[in-house]
């Protein structure tokens, strides 16, 4: 992208050398700065030597730096030094390959001494005309290492293999859990070390039917849950359940985060029914899933041990007792529908996720599998049941969910959750004619409260502008973090352009009273750009686009206000970019 900006830009210093700014890429370059100047992501200029020649303005946001304290020196100089080696090592590789590019993730210290993870995306653009160095496009993922952190302790204890992964058959996987090694026989280090790894290992009878449901997943943004075999490092054959949501990643491509479930045993269980009764109820009593036999009236005629310790029954006390008796209230109906359906022979099995009632009256959560058994004349004669505790992973599951649409650090929604409910929001004012509004809120000054404070002190006020933000909003409404110190709040179903501007005006109230910080207590106020959707018929990014340039119009008009935004004002916003 960077090229083709490059290629308009006319005349600039000769070399391009050390101490450019904005002034000498000229005006033509407008597109390029206004692109930078804005951005969420950091673009570096590094010259052949690694020495910095130019930075955009959103490093010195970002992380502190004046370009007078960095231009001419060492562009790895804050690199962690654990990271400087390999990054360094990818340096050297790419400037010996002309319009080459690499991707690499490293730990970059700000200002206030604080280690933050980017990934880094460098092009060799060594041979572009007025650019003569490897630009170096830096976007922040210390949130999603945090999360990556805070799944290791989340998965501790849980049977299961957690992942972070990439789609694909040569996907990157981030993140895999330590349960790998005891299901598959590889260590985390070896699977995500070789991105091929995964696809190789997986039956190449089921790689097809793989790749379209992770497709079909991407596509309509969705749960992946399926179920194939994988290939154990000895060779014998390891079933597995693989459920996943998509992260949507902002100015990113998605990713998976995701459990694989060993269910090989049930598959086993699966196997038997059709094998000779000797084989059968032998893995009826080994089997180490819950299994029973119940009759045409849901009655439990025999249950094995493990179903009988996972519901805290005692040696055949389960007989006798009902579907009902052992189903979750808010359960009982779909259960029953495909039990009849089962009995009818409009289905021959069937698999669901319920809830049972354990003896003492706490909820297992469970997978259950079900097969029809008929007589010799294909009467059908009882059912049985394949029960599998999953209480451990659907915890896991829920925590893994929110925190794929939520900011780790303030709680609030994150970006792909919020441009979700805009989307929704939308669909219902094209269906009911209700009106939505967007509002993006920036805290004024949100620097010199790093300056004064420090990280931890930025981080406090943070979570406390987006706990305020939630009390002086319906419950109905959504708060966001975009990043950074830019929220966005969705209002729906309000009360026009008056119950947005009521809005406007709680929040500036709530966030302009006093903040205790770290023991001391400041003082902050935001400005607040508002749009409003009438028809429906914007999209998301629109909305956020026109929220963003009524909240740097009302920065401009002094900060501490809101901005209703209005057409025209997008021109306005680009006379006064190139004034700046």
């Amino acid at each position: 992208m960077l090229a083709r900006f490059a290629d308009t830009r006319g005349h600039a210093p000769d070399g391009g050398e050390p101490g450019w700014d904005d002034s000498e890429w000229g005006q033509a370059d407008y597109q390029f700065r206004s692109l930078t100047r804005r951005s969420s992501n950091l673009v570096s200029v590094l010259g052949p030597d690694g020495v910095l020649r130019y930075q955009s303005p959103s490093v010195e946001r970002v992380l502190g730096y004046k370009r007078s304290e960095r231009i001419g020196r060492s562009g790895f100089g804050n690199i962690h030094p654990d990271d400087a080696g390999p990054v360094q090592a990818l340096f050297q590789a790419l400037i010996e390959t002309p319009g080459g590019e690499v991707t690499t993730e490293c730990r970059i210290k700000d200002a206030h001494g604080i280690w933050r993870w980017f990934e880094i995306v460098g092009e060799n653009m060594l041979d572009v005309p007025h650019v003569g160095g490897v630009v170096a496009n830096y976007h922040e993922i210390t949130d999603r290492k945090a999360l990556e952190e805070r799944l290791r302790y989340l998965v501790e204890g849980v049977p299961a293999i957690v992942y972070t992964a990439e789609a694909g058959p040569e996907a990157t996987w981030t993140y895999v859990s330590p349960q790998i090694e005891p299901i598959l026989g590889f260590t985390p280090a070896e699977w995500m070390s070789d991105p091929t790894l995964w696809w190789r290992r997986l039956h190449p009878d089921d790689r097809q039917r793989t790749l379209a449901n992770e497709q079909e997943s991407l596509e309509d943004d969705k749960t992946i849950a399926s179920e194939y075999r994988m290939i154990h490092r000895d060779g014998h054959i390891v079933w597995l359940r693989d459920e996943a949501v998509v992260v949507q990643g902002h100015e990113a491509p998605p990713y998976f985060q995701g459990v694989l479930v060993d269910v090989t045993d049930r598959k086993r269980v699966e196997e038997a029914l059709g094998s000779s009764e000797k084989r059968f109820r032998t893995i009826f009593d080994s089997a180490p899933i819950g299994v029973n036999l119940v009759d045409l009236e849901t009655r439990v005629i025999e249950s094995n041990r493990v179903l009988e310790e996972m519901l805290g029954y005692g040696a055949g006390d389960l007989k006798g007792l009902t579907m009902r008796d052992l189903t979750h209230p808010e359960d009982q109906a779909l259960s029953h529908k495909m039990f009849r359906e089962l009995l009818s022979g409009e289905r021959d099995d069937y698999r669901l996720e319920k809830r049972y009632l354990r003896k003492d009256g706490t909820i297992l959560q469970a997978h259950l599998s079900v097969a029809l058994l008929r007589d010799d004349k294909g009467a059908p004669e009882f059912v049985v049941g394949m029960i599998e505790d999953i209480t451990a992973r659907k915890e896991l599951e829920k925590q893994l969910r929110h925190q794929a649409f939520h900011d780790p650090l303030t709680d609030a929604a994150n970006r792909a959750l919020l441009e979700d409910r805009i989307e929704q929001a939308l669909a219902r004012i094209d269906r009911k004619s209700e009106t939505a509004a967007v509002l993006l809120v920036d805290l004024d000054n949100f620097k010199a409260v790093n300056d004064s404070f420090g990280h931890a002190g930025g981080d406090q006020l943070l979570v406390e502008v987006a706990s305020r933000l939630r009390a002086s909003l319906r419950p109905a409404d959504t708060v966001a973090r975009l990043g950074g110190d830019e929220f966005a709040v969705l209002l729906t179903d309000v009360d026009g352009k008056r119950g947005a501007i009521m809005a406007a005006e709680r929040i500036l109230s709530a966030l302009g009273e006093p903040v205790e910080l770290l023991g001391d207590t400041t003082s902050i106020s935001v400005s607040v750009g508002i749009a409003m959707s009438m028809t429906g018929h914007q999209s998301p990014t629109e909305l956020l686009r026109n929220a963003d340039v009524a909240m740097y119009m009302a920065k401009g008009a002094g900060k501490g206000r809101y901005e209703m935004f209005e057409e025209g004002m997008v021109t306005l916003r680009q006379w006064q970019a190139l004034q700046a």
